[in-house]
């Protein structure tokens, strides 16, 4: 079944698709810059050299496993889905509004009232 969309709509979700790909991405880069910065720290003057304030005791690719998705929390407002709520509710009350409408209710052939949508 096809299911009716308004341009904007189709507009907002392709929108919504690369938000969330470059959220990916950035996640994907910090996360693995953390790796490479801890290993680094890792090999420095025998040890953690002067972070040992830090306390990194994982491996550095645990670390960047880590570090996604504590990268993907705080870029979590990349994607507005304040705006998407509020978009569903501006159709829902778009649809109340044209069912409310007697204009837009019609009386076919066979008696039966339809409505133009």
């Amino acid at each position: 079944m096809k299911i009716k969309n308004s341009t904007v709509f189709r507009h907002m979700n392709y929108g919504f698709a690369a938000m969330g790909l470059l959220q990916i991405c950035c996640c994907l880069f910090a996360s693995i810059f953390a790796g490479m910065y801890q290993s680094r720290l890792k090999g420095s003057s025998g040890g953690w050299g002067d972070a040992w304030y830090l306390a990194l005791e994982d491996s550095p690719f645990f670390a960047g496993f880590k570090r996604f998705f504590t990268w993907f929390i705080i870029c979590k407002d990349f994607l507005p889905i304040s705006l998407y709520v509020s978009l569903e509710m501006v159709q829902f009350c778009q649809a109340k509004f044209m069912d409310w409408d007697a204009m837009m209710a019609y009386k076919d052939e066979e008696g039966e009232w339809n409505f133009a949508a």
